[in-house]
């Protein structure tokens, strides 16, 4: 028996996550530790973490893709249960959804948990905005000649307030929707709604979800929003273990908490309705609003993760790993 058919014997594992991992573990560069595999649930959050990663680690990422949350945490522990591998280097980036946040966290140095519930959570922010105004557009900035601030008049202030603006109105269709799967397991009847007039009336009258006293029927929400995986076990353990540590829902916005698909959509949404609205010099701005860039929702992750944030801690985490592995 060869010694990496003695390895794949110990662990008794021959997925693809791992398998892929063995491989970059016998290369070169890998023993050489100019190298770290970096294991992302998907392509997209690869595009967002490498060109954060890489300046910090000051070496080499090669990308496996795990495909989800428990594939990840499988290979984790089957590597934690291996003679062989467990020390080694390498880095697992999950996001704090709602299905790791029904599971145990494993505290590993190896692995990064990110702030917000997923990568797409960043591209809706404040700040997102104003680095694309600020980085891909020429729009006038009138300063204050006392405190040096951009005028509140400027034609930067007016087409970022309109962005911000137009993105709150959309957040709150979603904030009910957060407003409602806190409803589902806290068992809460007497909720408020951010968007009463767009989204009860249209709720009562698909779905029946209020009864006569104008209480919420908690168990007709589940088909609803596309909980209808979790059973009532599962619910049990989201109020014990979740809600009393507060880890979930302490982030009350949902900037930070809602899930990630809608908002790429919202953020492309309100930066093409800026575009059609000040494309045209008139009295709203001095300048005409032109990007450098074309705006596709298609490409909308890949285009736009150089005007993300860092996520918080994660400079903190680069630093742990290169003093721990490197």
């Amino acid at each position: 028996m060869s010694m990496v058919e003695a390895m794949l014997s110990e662990l008794e594992d021959t997925s693809v996550l791992l398998s892929k991992f063995m491989d970059i573990s016998k290369s070169k560069a890998y023993k050489k530790k100019e190298l770290i595999p970096c294991i992302v649930e998907g392509d997209e959050d690869y595009s967002f973490y490498e060109p954060k990663v890489r300046p910090l680690l000051e070496m080499s990422l090669e990308k496996i893709i795990s495909g989800g949350i428990d594939k990840a945490i499988e290979f984790l522990n089957v590597i934690n249960e291996s003679n062989y591998y467990s020390g080694s280097i390498f880095i697992i980036f999950l996001d704090s959804d709602f299905g790791l946040n029904l599971q145990n966290k494993l505290e590993d140095s190896r692995v990064f948990y990110l702030n917000k519930y997923s990568i797409e959570n960043f591209y809706i922010t404040d700040d997102f905005f104003c680095n694309i105004l600020e980085s891909l557009t020429k729009l006038e900035k009138e300063r204050d000649s006392e405190t040096g601030e951009i005028s509140e008049d400027s034609d930067f202030i007016k087409v970022r307030n309109f962005i911000l603006s137009e993105r709150d109105n959309l957040l709150l269709l979603l904030e009910d929707y957060m407003i409602c799967l806190r409803a589902i397991v806290t068992g809460e009847s007497e909720i408020e709604f951010k968007s009463f007039k767009d989204i009860l009336p249209k709720l009562v009258q698909d779905k029946n979800l209020i009864n006569d006293n104008n209480e919420l029927i908690i168990p007709n929400f589940k088909n609803i929003f596309d909980l209808e995986y979790l059973s009532q076990a599962e619910i049990g353990y989201v109020e014990n273990n979740i809600l009393d540590s507060k880890e979930y829902f302490s982030r009350v916005t949902s900037l930070d908490s809602y899930r990630g698909k809608e908002l790429v959509f919202i953020a492309h949404r309100v930066l093409s309705l800026a575009k059609s609205t000040f494309h045209k010099k008139s009295d709203r701005i001095n300048t005409k609003l032109k990007f450098k860039k074309q705006i596709k929702e298609e490409d909308f992750i890949c285009d736009f993760t150089a005007y993300t944030e860092e996520p918080k801690g994660l400079r903190d985490f680069i630093e742990n790993i290169k003093a721990s592995y490197i």
